[in-house]
């Protein structure tokens, strides 16, 4: 084999080994109503904690190496040479062309980038050569998985009077015998220089791995001629070059997702240390390892990258009010933070934090959410015919994720602003990691200053994560908890405070293509509501344990089955105290009694729920999907039992794989009752069974490009059995007994969806000059009725919104500027009018007279927000 074929063969082979691998308020008037009903919303979740059946994902190890010992790398089996372009030949030109390759499952190459030019013709035809090269499938687990990898394809021109060599390895080459006895081979001479480096990120800190080193002499040096030597960033974002002898040489480090470095240096006879602060290019890399095609469970998840979360305008800069721009999610009435997810009650839809329900998304009424956004790893967003691992839910499960504590060293930062400060700090702990944050509001300090203010909100939260990998797993331990508290600022008393505190513990791990998880949590409640008068007291103190295990078993490349329980144990004691009505000294004489009286309500109520799932996964071929679920929940609310008995169907058929998509699914989803509407003496019923519902749904999604999707769904939910007032009187046991509620309502729900969205990358429109923009239209139309018995007519929801359109964009430039905006349209919330009045003597008051319920509606709704963003980086 010659020289340059050897060369070339080595380089291509070489760069494919190389390959790295990566997962990457007011408490008076008409307000109080609505007051109250949010309060019972908040504390009735502590006794309705649904199942959550999360997909555990796979263990994502942080060390590349171990990751490494996992893979089979690609391995050339054909190459194709370049031809040299004439033109490049007469004009001497030479050079390396660096390229980025796309290998799938069976080793074909998909796509070529060019990541570093020469020259468009050498560019050209490089990257049509490399297009014919054919590889061994790279392999994770003994499983071909598709990947992308670094290459480059080196230019040079022959010496004269040497034939023209295609850069063939398998060409057979004629051995001569060589005319002339050869000198003895001298020792090659060693040479002691030595080049030592750190790669960070300008601005940050943090350390860059899956980098590309070249060290190439300037000019040729003695006794060795020119010198260059290629070598790799290791997981701690460092490298070192051994062997140079003394000389000039330019440092090229180059690494996906940064701009490329060159610096000019001298090497003597010792060591030298190097640190590179390489910019980033502002387009976010998730190098990922694809064990299979991710599983789409649910006919609509919605999930936005949290880059693109941060940026959104209108969100203040919190991920989690995300959600509200999403199709499905109607506007919260009132700004109370409330999820309404395709016309259904907000206490029906659940939302998850690592598998574990968290009562309330939001400090008070949307001010700002519980969790701290620089800690999340993704949000997924399911309106409805969600998977059987979910259960005891009518609406949307929103599921929250966080990711794994940065082991690259250690981190914090200080954040202040207008209402509070928070505070992280993170780094490693051995093999594992560690990350602490907290927040404090000060906004009542600042609405002191404000005259005539009475009230202010005073809240904080904090996150605590362990993450280790243990016995071949990982294991994860959290604890998290916010507190919220109303104050009147004059008199200092805090007549309204909740706090939420919960430690949990969860462990995952891969046997092959089988995956275990298991999780456990213990949580405590309080709440506690004072009215300013002091004639309403409620208070509510619970204990809460929940636990989870799964296994997912792989049968083969078609089929696979996931079988789990999960259960949850709830206790509270309840009490609720009045003191309305009846002429109490110092009180108006004409105050109109209250149906309460002077009364005292207390109850220690408990639920135990076990519930049991099975979901299968089955590919006939490579375009249809079906998948199968069931679900058994076994509930015990106070003394009141019941079951919930859900089957549920999904099926996908890809028209087009990766380009047109059509999913549909139907199942039964069911909801227990609350807590309070078991107990008799307090207006409730102990013969009431579960809410039922039939989840209905077919949607499509296209992907024209793969930074443009198109997603729409037809749903349609029919409700029934729901807990409503009931004013019959029944006969029990020779008694007569206010039935008080009933499983006597009805409801219906039906619209459509569309998200049009385009991912974060380069292609902007061209006037605006951008480096990178994102941005999505979505629009939903609904209809949301109910009929609370047979007696009544249909009529509109109380959070039905007809239409609601959202519009954003938000878009960067190099120089650091940044700039977006969106704006929402919806229909205004249904109200009831009053038509009139009756005058009440004995009290000297009017009592107003409704007319038909929820029959008109508030103005239409519009808003429009705009952000604009200067980041300034420093080097260190």
């Amino acid at each position: 084999m010659k020289k340059g074929t050897r060369q070339t063969s080595q380089t291509v082979h070489g760069l494919v080994h190389k390959t790295l691998f990566r997962v990457f308020s007011v408490f008076r008037g008409r307000y109080l109503r609505l007051f109250l009903l949010f309060l019972f919303s908040s504390f009735s979740w502590f006794f309705v904690s649904p199942a959550f059946a999360q997909d555990p994902p796979a263990s994502t190890p942080t060390d590349a190496q171990t990751i490494r010992a996992k893979v089979e790398y690609p391995k050339l089996v054909k190459f194709v040479p370049a031809p040299y372009p004439e033109a490049a030949r007469k004009e001497k030109r030479e050079g390396v062309v660096f390229l980025s390759v796309e290998i799938d499952e069976t080793g074909r190459v998909v796509s070529v980038k060019v990541v570093r030019s020469v020259a468009p013709d050498l560019d050209e035809a490089a990257v049509a050569a490399v297009t014919q090269f054919e590889f061994t499938p790279a392999r994770l687990d003994g499983k071909p998985i598709s990947v992308t990898v670094p290459l480059s394809y080196p230019f040079k021109l022959k010496e004269a009077g040497k034939p023209e060599d295609n850069g063939d390895p398998k060409r057979p080459v004629e051995a001569t015998p060589p005319s002339y006895t050869p000198d003895p081979v001298e020792k090659p001479r060693e040479y002691t220089g030595r080049l030592k480096g750190q790669l960070w990120r300008y601005g940050q800190r943090t350390r860059v791995t899956d980098a590309t080193i070249v060290v190439t002499s300037t000019t040729a040096l003695p006794e060795v001629g020119q010198v260059q030597k290629r070598v790799f960033g290791n997981d701690n974002g460092s490298f070192a070059v051994k062997g140079l002898p003394p000389g000039a040489y330019e440092v090229i480090v180059e690494a996906p997702g940064f701009f490329v470095q060159r610096r000019t240096i001298t090497v003597d006879t010792g060591e030298r240390e190097l640190e590179f602060f390489l910019k980033a290019t502002g387009d976010p890399v998730y190098i990922t390892i694809i064990s299979g095609r991710a599983v789409a469970r649910e006919v609509t998840r919605y999930a936005v990258r949290l880059d693109e979360i941060l940026n959104i305008p209108g969100t203040q800069g919190d991920a989690l009010r995300s959600i509200q721009n999403m199709p499905g999610v109607a506007r919260a009435p009132f700004g109370l933070g409330l999820i309404v997810v395709r016309g259904s009650a907000p206490r029906d839809t659940r939302i998850f934090f690592e598998g574990f329900e968290i009562p309330q998304l939001f400090h008070f009424f949307g001010l700002t959410s519980v969790i701290n956004s620089d800690l999340l790893s993704k949000i997924e967003f399911v309106p409805g015919n969600f998977s059987a691992r979910y259960g005891r839910a009518m609406g949307g499960i929103i599921d929250v994720s966080v990711r794994k504590a940065k082991t690259d060293g250690w981190h914090g930062y200080l954040d202040m602003d207008l209402w509070d400060t928070s505070a992280l700090v993170e780094g490693p702990v051995g093999k594992g990691g560690i990350a602490l944050s907290v927040r404090r509001s000060y906004i009542d300090s600042v609405l002191r200053l404000i005259p005539g203010m009475e009230i202010a909100p005073v809240y904080y939260d904090y996150q605590a994560l362990f993450d280790y990998p243990i016995l071949g797993g990982d294991f994860k331990f959290m604890s998290f908890g916010a507190d919220d508290r109303i104050m009147f600022l004059e008199k200092g008393e805090t007549p309204y405070i909740t706090q939420s505190h919960k430690l949990t513990a969860q462990y995952r791990k891969r046997f092959g293509e089988d995956r275990l998880f298991a999780s456990a949590g213990v949580a405590l409640f309080n709440l506690s509501f004072l009215s300013d008068d002091q004639t309403f007291r409620l208070s509510l103190e619970t204990r809460q344990a929940e636990w989870r295990l799964e296994y997912l078993h792989q049968f083969n490349s078609k089929l696979s089955a996931t079988a789990g329980f999960d259960g949850n144990w709830a206790s509270g004691l309840f009490s609720l105290s009045t003191r309305f009505g009846g002429n109490r000294e110092g009180s108006d004489e004409g105050d109109i009694n209250n149906p309460f009286g002077d009364k005292k309500f207390e109850f220690d109520g408990i639920i135990l729920a076990n519930s049991f799932f099975t979901e299968g996964n089955w590919h006939p071929d490579k375009r249809w999907t079906v998948i199968p679920g069931l679900r058994l929940d076994l509930v015990r609310v106070g003394e009141t039992d019941i079951m919930m008995f859900d089957p549920r169907l999904t099926v996908r058929y890809a028209v087009k794989p990766d380009k047109l998509c059509i999913n549909a699914g139907v199942g039964l989803y069911s909801q227990e009752m609350e807590i309070q509407e078991v107990y008799q003496d307090f207006m409730g019923n102990p013969r009431l069974s579960a809410n039922r519902s039939l989840h209905t749904t077919i949607g499509t999604t296209i992907k024209p490009v793969p930074s443009l999707s198109i997603e729409s769904a037809v749903f349609y939910k029919h409700l029934w059995d729901l807990v409503t007032e009931s004013d019959r009187v029944l006969m029990l046991e020779g008694e007569q007994v206010c039935e008080n509620l009933a499983n006597q309502g009805y409801g219906r729900v039906y619209g459509m969806e569309l998200l049009v969205k385009k991912e974060s990358d380069a292609l902007c429109p061209p006037f605006l000059g951008m480096n990178k923009c994102f941005g999505w239209v979505s629009y939903t139309l609904s209809r949301s009725e109910r009929k609370e018995s047979d007696a009544i007519d249909w009529h509109v929801f109380t959070f039905d919104q007809t239409h609601i359109l959202t519009v954003l964009f938000s878009g960067q430039w190099r120089n650091g500027w940044q700039a977006g905006f969106r704006f929402r349209l919806s229909t205004g919330i249904p109200l009831t009018p009053n038509i009139g009045g009756i005058y009440d003597s004995d009290s000297n008051r009017y009592q107003g007279v409704q007319g038909a319920l929820n029959s008109e509606r508030l103005p239409l709704f519009h808003q429009l927000d705009l952000r604009v963003d200067k980041k300034i980086e420093f080097q260190r």
